[in-house]
């Protein structure tokens, strides 16, 4: 089972930040999952939340001006993918719409080198992706299917898109080994407890996607100023 670091590892530093991604691969990770939007001036950059927390738009700041908002560095998608080792999986969410071609044309410069998995909520740009590029595509899911044929209905018929991203309240091993018996790879996020995780190593899980990667893998390093990882980037 993959493990990758929600927003990297973030339980004192800010989320989806270099030094976020810096802890989580500190701890052994084998991914970090991360958010696309685009600022004001055209920059893909890596944030999560759809306004600033005086309630602006994303999308009407600049990155510099979201930067004076938030009080610290937010990252550019290049910055981040290019920052580290081949080795790293690379989950990008697609948060908006205008997030998708800037994703396309990373993943198109890059397909050689990284390991991409793209997701959404917005299933048609998951779509649009596949079609676009040769990174996986995954749809990400807060709800439980009505049937077994909803399943293969989500991804409108391509066989481009591999993986389901489930919610893990919506979870149970049943349900993740009818998702592989039709062919998705099951990826699951929101697992919080210990025993929530080893619940996901019983079922058919192929990646998780936590905020507590402690509870799956043996730290490695402090995580804070730990220098062999920080020699690891842009290897």
């Amino acid at each position: 089972m993959l493990i990758l670091g929600h927003r990297g590892y973030h339980r004192d530093v800010p989320d989806n930040t270099l030094a976020a991604f810096d802890r989580a691969l500190a701890m052994g990770v084998d991914g970090i999952e991360t958010d696309v939007q685009v600022s004001a001036d055209g920059v893909a950059i890596l944030f999560h939340d759809r306004c600033a927390p005086d309630g602006t738009p994303i999308s009407s700041l600049t990155r510099a001006d979201l930067e004076r908002r938030v009080g610290y560095s937010v990252p550019r998608l290049e910055e981040a993918v290019t920052g580290w080792g081949d080795e790293v999986l690379w989950n990008l969410e697609l948060k908006t719409a205008s997030s998708l071609e800037p994703v396309i044309a990373l993943v198109n410069r890059y397909q050689s080198t990284k390991r991409f998995l793209v997701t959404s909520f917005l299933h048609p740009l998951v779509l649009d992706l596949v079609n676009h590029t040769s990174a996986e595509g995954g749809l990400l899911v807060a709800h439980r299917p009505l049937n077994d044929a909803a399943l293969r209905d989500w991804t409108g018929g391509s066989e481009r898109v591999t993986t389901i991203v489930w919610d893990y309240n919506t979870c149970d091993g049943d349900l993740m080994a009818r998702s592989a018996a039709q062919g998705f790879s099951n990826f699951v996020y929101g697992a919080r407890t210990a025993d929530d995780h080893q619940r996901l190593r019983k079922w058919v899980v192929d990646g998780a996607i936590t905020d507590y990667p402690q509870h799956l893998r043996t730290a490695r390093g402090d995580g804070h100023q730990d220098e062999r990882n920080r020699a690891a980037r842009a290897r």
